[in-house]
């Protein structure tokens, strides 16, 4: 893994330094070339939440290694979210229903394929049907 350089960010089409990053030289390169494609092929906004971020996270946080980050994309539903999301080989996918405005945690994480959903109690289970209020 490689964390991003000033050339790497003068590279990125889509986004800035100064969106919600928390430190950008700590946002991994490979994260920020996948969030690059699905932009371009989205066409839309991706408001950027939260990336690297050193605390308010659970203790295995990939935010602490800059290997995730939390957004939403501007014009699609949660479920179109998640659908081009899984177009990306992200492996941790997270679906959050009850946002301000509904969006994903993505990760790059390496161990294992996760995909699960935060509930209005702020209770985190397996991904099913009802996050997508279906």
């Amino acid at each position: 893994m490689a964390k991003m350089t000033q050339k790497d960010w003068n590279t990125i089409r889509y986004f800035k330094m100064n969106e919600n990053w928390g430190d950008p030289f700590q946002m991994e390169k490979e994260l920020m070339v996948k969030l690059e494609k699905l932009r371009g092929y989205i066409k839309k906004p991706i408001v950027i939440h939260c990336g690297y971020s050193v605390d308010g996270h659970s203790s295995q946080s990939y935010h602490y290694k800059g290997m995730a980050v939390d957004m939403h994309i501007v014009g699609l539903s949660l479920l179109d979210q998640y659908l081009v999301a899984e177009l990306f080989d992200f492996w941790g996918i997270g679906v959050y229903p009850f946002w301000n405005n509904q969006g994903l945690h993505l990760d790059i994480r390496t161990d294992k394929i996760t995909r699960w959903v935060r509930n209005d109690k702020n209770v985190y289970t397996s991904l099913n049907s009802a996050a997508f209020k279906i």
